[in-house]
């Protein structure tokens, strides 16, 4: 009856001991895409319009002495193709990219800590003249143009106070063009930001809420009986395969790795959230639950003390 009173009472303290976890310092990390929906438009007319956004996903949170920080990708393409023989004069495709990263940090103590979040945006513009003449319906003071245009990046914060704009968060994209004297561009955008969050105490969630709405977005713009193709790529590949269909091209310049080795995992809208905290983080701190195991584990260990002494 001891050994096994003994051997109840190790497991209970046993159980106990390895409930001791550390806490997580930056928890409930939750990304909701607000975007317009994935679509591809596959019609007649030798046109092919293709959209959609993906969240990557999110590093796990890293510790380092006081420092926690985590980042996360988001990432999108969009494209369009008009090959010759499709009647147009000015097609023109907008779609609008936004999501919201959520996360929690986590100060129970109230020792206090610091947010920064950089941002960063990687991603091509492309846009190509088709080799084909101008439709044969076109006038002759037509100029063959196609551009491509990403704007802005427009960022809030959102302490739970309520959303605020911050030029911090903000990045600008780019626009290319291509007639035909300069048929072909694959042009590589770059761009980085820092932000300062501020100071707080205390556990609290954060929003991050970043979004090419109201005016500004990503178009692809083919003017004047153009033909040809025009992408903005932020780490996804088009969807469309044609299957042989001559009506429904497939896009030729719009897939990873890049020509200049560019990839798609170095590209889209990278978020690093950075936590510094104003003392030591990575202690073991126990649940209430942990305490009761705890203290069922060290009866346990005293009746059989007190057992043996009596005998």
């Amino acid at each position: 009856m001891t050994f096994k009173t003994a051997l109840c009472a190790l497991f209970v303290f046993l159980l106990s001991i390895q409930s001791l976890a550390f806490a997580t310092p930056i928890s409930s990390i939750v990304v909701t895409n607000t975007s317009d929906s994935d679509e591809i438009l596959a019609g007649e007319n030798y046109r092919v319009r293709e959209f959609q956004t993906s969240n990557i996903g999110n590093t796990p949170v890293a510790i380092n002495n006081n420092v926690a920080s985590f980042t996360n990708q988001f990432s999108w393409m969009s494209a369009q193709i008009v090959d010759p023989g499709a009647p147009n004069f000015a097609l023109i495709y907008q779609r609008h990219i936004s999501y919201e990263l959520d996360f929690t940090i986590e100060d129970p103590s109230n020792i206090g800590y610091s947010l920064d979040i950089d941002t960063a945006l990687r991603g091509y513009l492309t846009a190509a003249l088709n080799e084909e003449p101008l439709d044969p319906n076109a006038p002759e003071t037509a100029n063959a143009h196609i551009q491509v245009s990403w704007t802005s990046f427009l960022g809030k914060i959102d302490d739970g106070s309520g959303p605020v704009a911050k030029s911090g968060l903000n990045i600008s994209g780019g626009l290319v063009s291509v007639t035909e004297s300069n048929p072909e561009i694959n042009f590589l955008i770059d761009k980085n930001k820092n932000f300062s969050a501020g100071n707080y105490f205390g556990t609290k969630t954060f929003s991050l809420i970043f979004s090419t709405r109201p005016s500004p977005n990503a178009s692809t713009v083919l003017q004047n009986y153009t033909q040809g193709e025009a992408a903005i790529r932020y780490g996804l590949d088009p969807l469309h395969t044609s299957g042989g269909d001559l009506t429904k091209p497939d896009f030729n310049l719009a897939f990873y790795p890049g020509s200049d080795g560019e990839t798609a995992g170095n590209h889209g809208h990278f978020v690093n959230v950075t936590a510094t905290f104003n003392g030591q983080i990575g202690n073991p701190v126990p649940e209430p639950s942990t305490f009761l195991l705890l203290g069922f584990g060290l009866a346990g260990i005293a009746l059989i003390s007190n057992k043996r002494k009596i005998r």
